[in-house]
C-alpha cells in the first residue's frame, strides 16, 4: 500500500487517498517537504516556548533579592555546618527535601580523619604540600545567615542546556550577569583595568588553561611547529598537566627556557602573585604570548599596589576559590581584551563541557552579589 497526492483543481490544496502502485518523484518531493515543514514548526515551537521559560527563570532571579538571589518553588536546600560534631575532626552537612519529614546528614574528614564520625585516625598520613583546600574562608559562611550569599534553586530552573541565541534579551541571560558582577567585583577590588575587556567563563581556572594555551596558539598560523609552553619553577603543576594531557598539533609543554623565533612560537604562564612567595612575577621570554594566573591577586592575600593591564591578546586568570573559597563549585573566568582570543577560549569550552554548569552559576551570582553588595 503506498500514499498517493492529488492537487484540487478548485483549491489549490494537496489530498491523499490510498493507492496501489509506486509514487512519482514528484510525488515524494512533496511528502518530503511536508515532513522538512512540519519538523521545522515544531522545532521553532519548542524553541519559543523554551525562549518563554528561559525569560521567566531570569525574571525570577533578577528581581529576587539582591544579596540573596533565592529563586521561587525551591525543592531541595542543603549543606550547613555544626562546629560540634564529627568529634571535632570534620563538618557535618545536611540534605533535606522540600517538605521532607527527616533529614540526612553525614561527616566529611578533616585529612588524616576516617570513620562515620571522624573518629579513626589515619596512622599513614603524609601532609600534600602540593595542594590544598581554600577553607580559611569557611568560618565567614559557617557564620553568615542563610540569606547572606546563598541561593535557592527551583527543581525546573534551567534544566536545559544553555542556549544564548534562544534568549530574547541576552543582557538578562544567567551568565551575563555573573560576568556583569566579576566586572564590578575587579572595579571594587582595583586589581585588573577591565575596561573593554571579555569574561570567559570555564570550569574553574583549570579549564581556563588549556582553553588559553588553545586559543594562543590557534589564533596564528605563522609557525610551522607547535608552540613550546613553559613557566619559570616553581609552577602550579596543571600548566605542564593539561599541556602534556592534550597531546595537541597546537602546542606542547618543554622544561627548557624557550626562545621566540619567526619560526617558533611560545606561549608562558607567568603567576602574579605567585604562591607561595607572594612576588609579582613577570614575564621571562621576550615576544612571548603570555598568560597571567592572577588567581590569587586580591587585596586579603596580597596589597593591590598596581593595576593590572592586560595587554591586546594576552588572558589574565581568576577563580571563585580564592575569592569565596568555593573551590567545590568548580568556577574561574578569564579576562581577556582581544575578541579573538575570547572567542577561541570558549570554543575550547564550549568543545570541552559544553558551558559552566548553571547550577554553579546561580550559585557564583549570588555569592559575588554578596560580596559586591556589602562593600
Amino acid at each position: 500500500m503506498s500514499y498517493s497526492m492529488e492537487v484540487e483543481e478548485n483549491t489549490g490544496m494537496i489530498s491523499g487517498r490510498h493507492v496501489r502502485g509506486s509514487l512519482s518523484k514528484l510525488q515524494y518531493g512533496l511528502i518530503a517537504m511536508n515532513v522538512v515543514l512540519s519538523m521545522a514548526l515544531l522545532f521553532l515551537g519548542v524553541a519559543f516556548a523554551r525562549m518563554d521559560s528561559n525569560t521567566q527563570s531570569e525574571t525570577s532571579l533578577v528581581n529576587s533579592d539582591s544579596s540573596n538571589c533565592l529563586l521561587s518553588d525551591a525543592q531541595v536546600y542543603g549543606a550547613a555546618k555544626d562546629e560540634d560534631v564529627c568529634n571535632g575532626h570534620g563538618t557535618r552537612y545536611f540534605y533535606k527535601a522540600y517538605n521532607a519529614e527527616s533529614e540526612s546528614a553525614w561527616c566529611e574528614c578533616f585529612d588524616c580523619w576516617g570513620g562515620r564520625e571522624c573518629d579513626t585516625p589515619n596512622e599513614v598520613c603524609v601532609a600534600a604540600a602540593t595542594s590544598g583546600d581554600p577553607l580559611l574562608f569557611e568560618e565567614y559562611w559557617t557564620n553568615a545567615s542563610l540569606g547572606e550569599g546563598s541561593v535557592l534553586l527551583s527543581h525546573a530552573h534551567k534544566i536545559g542546556y544553555q542556549m544564548p541565541w534562544l534568549a530574547t534579551d541576552p543582557s538578562t541571560a544567567l551568565d551575563s550577569l555573573l560576568k556583569d558582577n566579576i566586572l564590578e567585583l575587579h572595579k571594587l577590588a582595583g586589581n585588573v583595568d577591565t575596561a573593554g575587556a571579555h569574561v570567559v567563563l570555564g570550569v574553574g581556572s583549570t579549564q581556563l588553561v588549556a582553553a588559553a594555551m588553545y586559543a594562543l596558539s590557534k589564533r596564528t598560523t605563522n609557525y610551522s611547529s607547535p608552540a613550546l609552553v613553559w613557566a619559570a619553577k616553581p609552577y602550579y603543576g596543571s600548566y605542564k598537566a593539561q599541556a602534556d594531557y592534550f597531546r595537541s598539533e597546537l602546542f606542547r609543554w618543554t622544561e627548557d627556557k624557550p626562545q621566540v623565533t619567526s619560526l617558533q612560537q611560545v606561549i608562558e604562564f607567568v603567576t602574579a602573585p605567585n604562591n607561595p612567595d607572594g612576588s609579582l612575577r613577570s614575564s621571562q621570554v621576550e615576544g612571548a604570548d603570555v598568560v597571567t594566573d592572577a588567581a590569587y591577586y586580591w587585596p586579603h592575600f596580597i596589597p593591590i599596589a598596581r593595576t593590572l593591564q592586560p595587554e591586546a591578546h594576552h588572558p589574565l586568570l581568576f577563580t571563585l576559590s580564592k575569592i569565596t573559597g568555593h573551590a567545590g563549585s568548580r568556577l574561574g573566568w578569564a579576562i581577556v581584551k582581544d575578541a579573538e582570543v575570547a572567542k577561541l577560549m570558549t570554543e575550547h569550552v564550549s568543545t570541552t563541557t559544553f558551558h559552566v554548569s548553571r547550577d554553579t552559576q546561580a550559585r557564583a551570582l549570588a555569592l559575588l552579589t554578596h560580596i559586591t553588595s556589602t562593600q
